[in-house]
């Protein structure tokens, strides 16, 4: 069986299961220093209408014009991947909820006013981002991303493009 691929080769972020791998390792630090942590998904949208009316093409280069924002407006520590479809995962280590809240808000307006060239500058890019911090019984990444799934939808179906930190655990 071939190992998975470390980068996600549309984007050249982390995979899903790199993701996994390194969420492990960062959740077990936490618990040991007792320190927060925080993930976060960023869906993109109305990404179907995208591809729709400027083609593939531009839907992934919207999708890459996200990632490489989340990496140059994140920490260092920070881990951004790809979590599937028009989505997108965070990591952010040694981050409170609190902490995340307008570190994520500022993410989600630097989206907005970021110009894809692909889209002719006929569309403003939005995104919906849902957080949750890692609480120290969570069995693995899997149930803090469950609770930030649950606020991204909740951003999405209160009107999109907005920030929604999730309820704890």
């Amino acid at each position: 069986m071939q190992a998975p691929p470390t980068d996600d080769p549309l984007t050249g972020l982390y995979s899903r299961s790199v993701l996994d791998e390194i969420a492990c390792h960062e959740m077990a630090q936490a618990r040991r220093a007792g320190e927060p942590l925080t993930a976060a998904l960023i869906g993109i949208d109305q990404f179907q209408t995208i591809s729709d009316m400027f083609g593939h093409a531009a839907g992934n280069a919207v999708l890459c014009a996200i990632g490489q924002l989340c990496q140059t407006t994140l920490r260092a520590p920070d881990m951004v991947a790809r979590y599937g479809g028009e989505e997108l995962a965070l990591l952010l280590p040694a981050t409170s909820l609190t902490q995340a809240g307008p570190v994520l808000e500022r993410l989600r307006k630097n989206i907005m006013a970021m110009l894809v060239p692909d889209l002719q500058g006929r569309w403003v890019v939005t995104a919906s981002i849902g957080a949750a911090e890692f609480n120290r019984d969570d069995p693995d990444i899997a149930a803090v991303l469950a609770r930030a799934d649950s606020a991204l939808y909740r951003a999405r179906e209160t009107g999109r493009n907005k920030v929604e930190l999730g309820l704890a655990a």
